[in-house]
């Protein structure tokens, strides 16, 4: 038997063992010092190559399946560490999603007992509860490690209404439900069109993981000033690398508006903006999504920025998490004829 074999089948018989009370009530930490779990990724770390990587996780990736909670938790947290690692997430991701909205409602149906009742007690109520329960943490940090590097596991983790009200419930008496529930709440694949009528250009911008509008315009700010594709101050590397979040937010850093933010509206049929009507002001506290729709596209128009110099803070623009990379990406630079399109008809729209 090969050494990858020996140590694929300990976590699987260490996941296939039912979890008993001792177990399910000392650290969940004690599990990664087990030769299952521990032998696995001690195994893993000694691999050269991502295709390495990826064979041991596609060996034990089923474990995640196990009937028994904790233990599929504990598995699902090596196999997210393999993630991290290098390894493809595809099929452990999609894994994930087929167990976590059961799994969820499970935690769920201990979680309002949790804090007052005896873990034994508990147990002897809803084994699997609490075994959900014991193990939720586990599980999903490890669908963070799927989450935070694939737009199409947050995109469809959103279509699923059981396990998205799952994260509602629990966030508030879990951390972890609430960082996915938060992840999940970013703005992926949006589509907008940016239009600078001064200087008569505009865009079409795609955003990914887009938290807050504040977020949204440090992401434009550098996408089209520090991109040279508008006039402005250039937005500091290390505030633009925050946003992305291709730069650890270690310290608090600061970004300011090189523009005013207006909705579709705020293009006055006399062709001025709409400087005295806040609502048609695009607010840095709310979210991409709340942008008002012209003709079923969103539409975000920029002038000279008001009132002064308005800063915002990094905690309005930092991840959450150090693997989601944040953008908004320029897809199309409109032509001419095009801008000078969308600025008749924006005038002509009635209000």
């Amino acid at each position: 038997m090969s050494d990858l074999a020996a140590v694929v089948n300990a976590a699987f018989a260490y996941a296939q063992e039912p979890s008993d009370i001792e177990t399910l009530l000392g650290p969940p930490s004690d599990a990664f010092r087990l030769p299952g779990p521990q032998g696995l990724l001690d195994f893993a770390k000694e691999v050269q190559t991502e295709e390495e990587l990826n064979e041991i996780l596609s060996r034990v990736v089923a474990t995640v399946g196990v009937p028994d909670c904790f233990k599929a938790a504990v598995m699902a947290l090596v196999c997210g560490t393999l993630v991290e690692w290098g390894a493809d997430s595809t099929e452990f991701g999609n894994l994930m999603l087929a167990r976590l909205p059961g799994f969820l409602a499970l935690a769920e149906s201990v979680a309002e007992h949790a804090e007052t009742v005896a873990g034994e007690e508990l147990y002897a109520a809803s084994p699997d509860g609490f075994s959900a329960w014991q193990g939720l943490s586990l599980m999903l940090l490890a669908t963070m490690a799927v989450m935070t590097r694939r737009v199409d596991f947050r995109q469809a983790a959103r279509t699923d209404a059981e396990l998205v009200l799952s994260l509602v419930a629990l966030r508030d008496r879990n951390k972890e439900a609430d960082f996915v529930a938060t992840t999940l709440s970013y703005t992926d694949g949006l589509e907008m069109i940016v239009l600078h009528p001064e200087e008569g250009r505009a865009f079409l911008v795609e955003l990914e993981a887009v938290n807050t509008n504040f977020h949204l315009f440090t992401l434009l700010q550098g996408e089209l000033v520090g991109g040279g594709l508008l006039s402005g101050e250039p937005v500091d590397p290390a505030v633009i690398g925050v946003a992305r979040g291709e730069v650890p937010h270690e310290a608090l850093v600061s970004d300011q508006a090189r523009f005013h933010f207006y909705n579709w509206a705020g293009l006055q049929p006399d062709g001025t903006l709409a400087e005295n009507d806040m609502a048609t002001w695009v607010w840095g506290e709310a979210h991409p999504e709340e942008i008002p729709e012209f003709e079923g596209i969103r539409m975000l128009i920029l002038g000279p920025p008001l009132m002064g110099v308005k800063p915002w803070d990094s905690n309005h623009f930092a991840n959450i998490h150090d693997a989601l990379r944040s953008s908004a990406r320029v897809v199309q630079v409109l032509p001419e004829d095009q801008v000078a399109g969308w600025i008749e008809v924006l005038r002509r729209a009635p209000r």
